[in-house]
């Protein structure tokens, strides 16, 4: 089973990075941002944790971009909204404890998908607003 979701995770992270934009120079909300750097984020899936690199793009002031985590609605979050969604469901219904037992009992490597203690504080400070967005496919390439 650790190798299903192995798998799953390299799927789901050649998925997101095929939609990287490739240029140098980009426009987002009328700014112009170049790139900078490439950066890798930790991201917790519902198939376990993920490292993506993505590429990181700033302008004249120095403010940072990274297009794909706007592309699919993740900027400032380090939790796709399944699994936002399964951590505010289960904490809902009980205890963070006896939630944390639930993921426990669940996950098929502990260690991989287990919501850390930072995690736990975040999600249950995750607004209502946070959990209504929804996750847009990326459009096809033509």
């Amino acid at each position: 089973m650790v190798a299903v979701m192995e798998a799953a995770v390299d799927g789901f992270k050649t998925c997101i990075q095929e939609n990287e934009i490739r240029e140098n120079t980009i426009i987002h909300a009328g700014q112009k941002y170049q790139f900078n750097r490439t950066s890798n984020k930790e991201f917790s899936t519902i198939f376990g944790k993920s490292v993506i690199e993505r590429r990181l793009y700033q302008d004249e002031n120095g403010e940072s971009f990274v297009p794909l985590d706007h592309a699919w609605n993740m900027e400032n979050q380090f939790a796709t909204l399944e699994v936002r969604e399964a951590v505010l469901f289960a904490q809902s219904l009980m205890p963070a404890r006896e939630a944390r037992q639930v993921f426990d009992k669940c996950a098929t490597s502990t260690s991989r998908n287990r919501p850390s203690r930072r995690s736990r504080r975040t999600w249950s400070l995750t607004s209502k607003t946070t959990l209504m967005t929804c996750w847009k496919p990326f459009a096809r390439k033509k």
